[in-house]
């Protein structure tokens, strides 16, 4: 007599899967599970979705991987031919030796497409990071400055508009270094150098899997190199007074206007603490006086508490009780001093009072800078 055998199983089909809909219990909605094979199964929710799940064990424990959503395999839904497919590739994975847990792979499959990004979204990524907020002692601290940020976009516009279409793994090193020998070639070195740091500082931040790919780093050995010469600060008033005599004629030859001539001697002459031209108002300065005066909340604010100062010259009148009053701080600001003696004492004394050593020239764009010294 033959053997009797169990009837064999449906499988889910289409027709069946857009039709299913969950059980009705007590005349409440609960979640049904439809099988198909190998642990595939669709989901059918009690708010009437579809999901396509498989079930398995690994390392002895019960789990489940989340396929997709139900649908014809357009706007981010799942086949049941495609759920297929995947409940293979994931059988497989689990026959490996040793065996790999498909919920962690998809995990890594999921940061490995995000990585998939062209280079400008990583640029702009790495710019937002350096815009953030952070804690300090505290206090919440912006980080950087909105100049320093504009200076930090305008250089990483030069990686945007030569790289940014491509992928990381696509930009190939002959390239970049065509890049910046053509930088270099028009004597632009220190906007090179400054577009080299964050060419490689935002191919690391896109470097998620940790592979360790970065066509920028390094590059400056096959570059021309960026020689400049160490310049101790200027504490002796012999030497300020000296490099005051030299700062203060204006080079007619400038490009520009002279612009750097410029800051340069306004930097000599009111002696300013980093950042304080940089917040610098008109309406801060006296023209019929040739006067700028901060005022109080900016001295505190900016300077800590500080003893008022005005810079001593014969032409100069003497500080007034309101000035006293109001804690402001005081420097002339237009016409060549009579005793610039008196200057280079005042700029000596500050100099060893910080006891370091400032490029008056660093808050102006460095595009400019490689022009005007050419």
């Amino acid at each position: 007599m033959p053997k009797a055998t169990a009837p064999r199983r449906k499988l889910l089909t289409d027709t069946f899967c857009r039709n299913a809909r969950p059980r009705i219990v007590g005349g409440v909605a609960k979640d049904a599970k439809y099988s198909d094979s190998g642990g595939l199964y669709l989901l059918v929710t009690s708010g009437g979705s579809r999901l396509l799940q498989m079930a398995y064990r690994f390392n002895g424990r019960q789990k489940k991987l989340a396929i997709g959503p139900y649908g014809n395999g357009d706007d981010g839904t799942v086949s049941l031919a495609m759920a297929r497919q995947k409940r293979d590739a994931a059988k497989a994975l689990l026959a490996q030796d040793p065996p790999v847990d498909p919920s962690i792979e998809k995990q890594f499959a999921r940061h490995r497409r995000k990585a998939e990004r062209p280079f400008g979204e990583w640029v702009d990524e790495w710019l937002a990071e350096k815009r953030t907020e952070k804690i300090k002692r505290g206090r919440l601290v912006i980080v950087r400055s909105a100049e320093t940020m504009a200076l930090l976009e305008r250089w990483a516009g030069y990686l945007k508009d030569r790289f940014g279409k491509l992928y990381r793994k696509d930009i190939k090193r002959p390239d970049v270094l065509a890049f910046f020998r053509a930088m270099q070639s028009e004597g632009r070195l220190e906007t090179r150098d400054r577009v080299v740091s964050i060419g490689e500082q935002a191919c690391d931040y896109a470097d998620l899997e940790g592979d360790g790919y970065n066509p920028f780093r390094a590059v400056k050995k096959q570059l021309t190199a960026n020689v400049s010469t160490p310049r101790p600060g200027v504490t002796e008033p012999d030497d300020v007074a000296r490099l005051f005599k030299l700062i203060m004629p204006s080079w007619d030859k400038a490009r520009f206007g002279d612009v750097v001539g410029d800051a340069l001697r306004l930097d000599a002459l009111t002696i300013p603490r980093p950042g304080m031209i940089n917040t610098m108002e008109w309406r801060e300065v006296d023209w019929d006086n040739a006067r700028w005066t901060i005022p109080a909340e900016k001295n505190e604010n900016r300077l800590g508490s500080c003893r008022p100062a005005v810079t001593p010259s014969p032409r100069d009148p003497a500080p007034c009780a309101e000035d006293h009053r109001q804690s402001a701080l005081c420097v002339r600001v237009r016409g060549r001093c009579a005793a610039v003696e008196t200057h280079a004492e005042l700029s000596a004394a500050r100099a060893r009072h910080r006891h370091q050593d400032r490029t008056h020239c660093s808050r102006f764009p460095l595009d400019v800078l490689d022009a005007q010294s050419s």
